[in-house]
């Protein structure tokens, strides 16, 4: 056939599995109280079905399974009540769903799991279901806040798009918003690295970071992790924010390095910190006065924290003063310049794993 009109019609039903058609299928204003039943169609024009009313509400209200539209496909403004389905169609053009209103409250209102379609239109559509866009393929995705489905009523995973065209204001704060409608009781890492992907394309890097963090936050609060994951993904996520947001490792050390420069000023002050070569105690003029060689190097408590903190520094402090165990306090500063070693090790080594990437896994 060249062309298939049913414009204006009211049917009770329609099947029409598998016909093909060289032109257009007009359905617009069509009211069908039965299923719509267009499965392995091929159509190689459009197919409108523009302000029509697809009512079944105990079983599919329009099923079209694997249909083939070579042009555009037109939802706007349709009404239907009962599953619609497009499983595995190919939509060669823009596949239209504004102003649409799609209810089935118990079960799928809109179901494109694995479609491919060019541009996929989603603006002021009303979803009072689920709505599924599982391991579908869309080249433009353009929609908006207010046409998603309730929370936990979106499946997303693996649904890939090159590009989505911005509403006003749009950020990557919102688009995950959008994410998070996916049930809680599960968790897919593939819209996060999706969504980071379209936006590293568009340049929008901090949008991408942001994506890739809230992966991993929302990994501990959704995922399937042990305790010991959830504590070290939080770790991970207090300390260099999974390694996207490396700053936070100053928040850290700064407090640490001048905790430890008062710590170890006290403790001069006390009389604590002692040479630790042994030289200077072979040395007979320090035998004699208790004063350091001009070579010796001199105590200072900040370069010292310094350089206690950080292991691959030698700033001529951590190798040449020790606190002395022998006097009173001794023992107390000992243990904290070792928990100061230790501490400076772990940030080091959270540093070079944040900036060579070895953290981050997107």
């Amino acid at each position: 056939a060249k062309t298939f009109n049913f414009n204006g019609s009211h049917i009770g039903s329609l099947s029409a599995d598998g016909i093909s058609v060289k032109g257009n299928v007009f359905l617009s204003g069509v009211k069908a109280k039965g299923e719509v039943r267009l499965l392995g169609a091929k159509i190689g024009g459009q197919l409108d079905c523009e302000n029509a009313e697809f009512v079944n509400e105990e079983g599919y209200a329009f099923s079209a399974d694997g249909i083939s539209v070579k042009g555009d496909m037109f939802l706007r403004g349709v009404k239907a009540k009962g599953e619609v389905r497009l499983l595995g169609a190919n939509i060669g053009g823009q596949l239209s769903c504004k102003d649409a209103e799609f209810v089935n409250k118990e079960g799928y209102a809109f179901n494109a799991t694995s479609a491919i379609i060019n541009e996929l239109l989603l603006w002021e559509t009303k979803f009072k279901g689920r709505l599924s866009l599982s391991r579908a393929k869309v080249k433009v995705l353009a929609d908006d806040e207010q046409s998603r489905p309730d929370k936990g009523k979106l499946s997303i995973d693996g649904f890939e798009y090159e590009m989505f065209r911005l509403p006003k204001n749009e950020n990557a704060e919102k688009r995950l918003g959008w994410i998070r409608l996916m049930t809680e009781s599960s968790f897919y890492a593939q819209p996060y690295e999706q969504l980071a992907k379209v936006f590293k394309q568009m340049g929008h890097e901090t949008d991408r970071k942001k994506a890739l963090y809230e992966k991993h936050e929302d990994l501990r609060k959704y995922g399937a992790l042990s305790k010991k994951g959830k504590l070290w993904n939080r770790f991970l996520g207090v300390t260099i924010g999974h390694g996207y947001k490396t700053w936070r490792l100053l928040l850290w050390i700064i407090p640490i390095i001048l905790l430890g420069a008062g710590l170890f000023c006290y403790a001069d002050n006390l009389e604590v910190m002692q040479p630790s070569k042994e030289r200077v105690y072979l040395d007979p003029d320090f035998k004699r006065t208790g004063v350091l060689p001009e070579r010796y190097s001199r105590f200072n408590a900040f370069i010292y924290s310094i350089d206690a903190f950080f292991p691959f520094v030698d700033l001529h402090q951590e190798g040449y003063y020790l606190p002395d165990s022998t006097r009173q306090h001794g023992n107390r500063f000992r243990y904290y310049l070792w928990l100061h070693i230790f501490s400076g090790w772990v940030f080091s080594t959270l540093a070079m794993a944040a900036f060579t990437g070895i953290v981050r896994r997107e």
